[in-house]
C-alpha cells in the first residue's frame, strides 16, 4: 500500500493555517500562549535575566527546555524561527510516528489508517501552527519510544524528564505513558521504573515550568467545539471503538486500559495531556477502521462507501480545525495600536501576553497574579469616579488603557459605559490615542 501522498497530505494540512493567515494579510502569530512563549524564547537568546519584566510586580523567570530550543531557532532563523520550529517540529513527529507504528505489530492497513488519523488530528495541526511546547513533547514522546527498543534507551528515558519538566499537563502524560509501556512491555519496566518515581517526585515537588491555564472541560477537550488542541469527536468515537474492539485482551493488558481511561479523563481538566492522548487514539482509530473494513460485506461497494466516509469524518474534523486556527486571533492590527512608547498597560488578562510581546508591562496576562493585584485591578474595571480610579492608577503607573469589543460584550463589563469604560470616553483625564478601529487605546493624561 502506497503511503508517500499521506506525507504530502500532513504537509499541505500544517501548512494550511499559515496559507489562510498570511492570504488575510495577518503575518502575526496565532494564538495567545504562543506570545508568552515567544518572549521567553527571544529573551533568552539575547541575555539571561532572572526576573521577567512583561509585568508590573515582577515574578521570577522560569525557562522550560521549550524556551530554549526557540532561542536556538530564533538565533538561526530570527523572527521566522517563530513559525519555523513548530512546523518543523509537527512534521518529524508525523516520521516519527510511522517508525513507531511500523513497531508496534500492527497490519499494513491499521498502520496506514492510524497514520491517516494521526496526520489530520486537530492536537497534531494545532503543535504545526502554534508555537506552544505541545509540539515539542509530542517529538519527544515519539522519538523516546523509537530509541527505547534499541541500546540507546536512555536518552530516550531522558526524553521523556525533558518533556515532563515542559509543564504540569505534561508531567501526568508522560507518567501515563511510561505506565502504558511498562504494561505493553513488561520487559522495559526496569528501564522506565526509575523514570516513573522520577516523575512522580517532580509532579509533586512542583519541578516543572509553568504553563497559561487552558479553558477545561467538554469545550477544552473537543476540538469541534473550540478547543484549541482538543480532539474531534469523530475520533473519540472511532478510538472508543477500537478500545471495545481491543476488549477481547484486558486480563492481559488490564492495566494497559485502566491508564488510557485515566487519560481520557484527565484530559477533561487538563486539556494538555490531549496532545498525548491524541497519538494513542490514532493508534485505536486505525485498528477500529481496518476491522470494521475486514468485515465481511454482502455489498462491496457499501464497504467503499463506508470507507469514504470514515476517510471524509477525519479529513472534515481536521481541516476545520486548521481554518479555524488560520483566521483566529489575534489581529495584527491589535499590534499596530500598540507600536507606541512603551509604558504599563490596564487590559483583560487574555491580552496580556501580546502586550508583553508589544515590550510593555502589564498588570495581569494568564498566569495570574498576586491576589492584591487581582482585587485592585477589579476595582478599577467598577470605577466609576475619576479620583478612585486616578488613586489606582497612580500605584501601577498606568500609561496605556487598552479596551476590546469582547471586553464590553461579556468579558469584563456585560455593555458599554459601565465603569471604567464610562469613565475613560466621558473624562478628560483620558485621551483616546488609537487609529479608531475596534480595539480602543487611551492615554493617561
Amino acid at each position: 500500500m502506497r503511503v508517500w501522498w499521506l506525507f504530502v497530505l500532513a504537509a499541505a494540512v500544517l501548512i494550511l493555517p499559515f496559507s489562510l493567515r498570511w492570504a488575510e494579510g495577518n503575518f502575526s502569530l496565532g494564538g495567545d500562549d504562543a506570545y508568552y512563549h515567544a518572549r521567553m524564547g527571544v529573551e533568552l537568546a539575547q541575555g539571561w535575566s532572572k526576573e521577567d519584566g512583561g509585568v508590573v510586580f515582577g515574578r521570577e523567570r522560569f525557562f522550560s527546555p521549550y524556551h530554549v530550543l526557540i532561542a536556538l531557532s530564533y538565533r538561526v532563523f530570527g523572527e521566522m524561527g517563530l513559525v519555523v520550529l513548530p512546523l518543523l517540529l509537527a512534521w518529524c513527529s508525523v516520521l516519527l510516528f510511522w517508525l513507531v507504528l511500523g513497531s508496534a505489530g500492527l497490519s499494513q492497513g491499521e498502520r496506514f489508517w492510524a497514520q491517516l488519523a494521526f496526520v489530520l488530528s486537530p492536537p497534531l495541526i494545532a503543535s504545526g501552527f502554534l508555537l506552544s511546547p505541545h509540539g515539542f513533547v509530542v517529538f519527544l514522546l515519539l522519538a523516546a519510544m523509537v530509541l527505547l527498543r534499541g541500546r540507546a534507551w536512555w536518552v530516550g528515558a531522558a526524553f521523556l524528564v525533558v518533556a515532563a519538566w515542559c509543564g504540569l499537563p505534561f508531567v501526568l502524560a508522560m507518567l501515563g505513558s511510561v505506565l502504558l509501556l511498562m504494561f505493553v512491555h513488561p520487559k522495559w519496566a526496569q528501564r522506565l521504573n526509575v523514570v516513573a518515581v522520577l516523575l512522580v517526585v517532580m509532579a509533586l515537588a512542583g519541578w516543572y515550568a509553568p504553563l497559561p491555564v487552558q479553558e477545561a472541560g467538554v469545550e477544552g477537550y473537543v476540538s469541534d467545539l473550540g478547543g484549541v488542541f482538543g480532539v474531534g469527536i469523530f475520533t473519540v468515537l472511532l478510538g472508543v471503538l477500537g478500545l471495545i474492539l481491543l476488549w477481547e485482551y484486558k486480563r492481559r493488558f488490564f492495566g494497559a486500559f485502566a491508564t488510557v481511561a485515566a487519560a481520557l479523563v484527565v484530559g477533561f481538566f487538563l486539556p494538555g495531556v490531549l496532545v498525548v492522548v491524541s497519538v494513542l487514539l490514532a493508534v485505536l482509530v486505525g485498528i477500529a477502521i481496518e476491522r470494521l473494513a475486514q468485515r465481511k460485506w454482502e455489498l462491496g461497494m457499501l464497504r467503499q462507501a463506508s470507507l469514504l466516509v470514515l476517510f471524509c469524518g477525519l479529513l472534515f474534523s481536521g481541516v476545520s480545525h486548521a481554518v479555524a486556527l488560520g483566521s483566529g486571533p489575534p489581529d495584527a492590527n491589535f499590534f499596530g495600536e500598540l507600536a507606541r512608547e512603551k509604558g504599563v498597560v490596564l487590559t483583560h488578562p487574555g491580552y496580556g501576553f501580546w502586550a508583553e510581546f508589544a515590550g510593555h508591562r502589564v498588570l495581569l496576562d494568564e498566569l495570574g497574579a498576586p491576589q492584591r493585584v487581582r482585587d485592585d485591578v477589579d476595582a478599577l474595571w467598577r470605577a466609576s469616579d475619576a479620583e478612585s480610579a486616578l488613586f489606582l492608577i497612580e500605584r501601577y503607573g498606568i500609561r496605556y488603557i487598552v479596551i476590546t469589543p469582547e471586553m464590553t460584550q461579556g468579558l469584563v463589563w456585560e455593555r458599554e459605559e459601565q465603569g471604567l469604560d464610562f469613565l475613560v470616553r466621558t473624562s478628560e483625564m483620558f485621551k483616546r490615542v488609537d487609529s479608531g478601529g475596534n480595539v480602543r487605546v487611551y492615554e493617561v493624561q
